[in-house]
Formats: C-alpha cells, structure tokens, sequence
C-alpha cells in the first residue's frame, strides 16, 4: 500500500483588538504533506510507515489594510 494525500486547511481567527494598530485578525493557511508506505517482511509480518510534513502560513490583517 501506498498512498500520497496532500491536506489542506484555511481558517480565521480573531486577533489581539479592534484599536487602531493592533491586529484585527489572523488568518492560517495549513497545508500538510503525507505519505504511507507499506514494507512486506514475511508472510506474516508487515511495517507500515507514514511520514507528515506540516506547512503553516500566517496573514495577520491589521487596521491599516482594507476589507
């Protein structure tokens, strides 16, 4: 078994305040990378692997750009 799966997630969250300067919100971009691998050992026995590899993008909005 083999299998490639790319994963990806956009959220927004609240930031730190609403007064000018401060940070209104923050938005995330996640994108994850993720491989399984199955190796056969014997009839009777099989090692399975899986490897993640976690990408993260931050765009924090502040008061001085527009909506």
């Amino acid at each position: 078994m083999k299998l490639f799966q790319l994963l990806y997630e956009y959220k927004t969250a609240p930031g730190s305040g609403a007064e000018k300067g401060t940070i209104r919100e923050v938005t995330t971009d996640l994108v994850n990378l993720r491989l399984d691998h199955k190796i056969d050992l014997s009839s009777q026995w099989e090692l399975a692997l899986r490897a993640d590899l976690p990408l993260t993008a931050k765009d924090p909005l502040n008061s001085n750009k527009s909506r």
